[in-house]
């Protein structure tokens, strides 16, 4: 695990408007940490600064879609089952 490049990543996939991607790449540096891996300089502020942004991103993006699926006249999920 390269966690420079995870922050890195991270802060590109926000940028580019994907705010999943960067909340995973956020999990795999935090995993990392935990297990005792290194810091890069500056590494935790940044990743600190990332999720929340992320966290906010996600939502937003989630509030514009629509998560309630449609249901049949019986209450049935319809529409999510392949």
């Amino acid at each position: 695990m390269d966690p420079q490049a995870a922050l890195d990543s991270a802060e590109s996939a926000l940028q580019s408007n994907d705010p999943l991607r960067c909340i995973e790449l956020l999990f795999g540096y935090y995993n990392w940490r935990v297990r005792g891996g290194h810091q890069p300089p500056r590494g935790d502020d940044r990743a600190a600064e990332l999720s929340p942004r992320a966290l906010d991103a996600f939502a937003e993006d989630d509030a514009s879609t629509d998560s309630v699926p449609d249901e049949d006249a019986d209450g049935y999920r319809t529409g999510d089952i392949e």
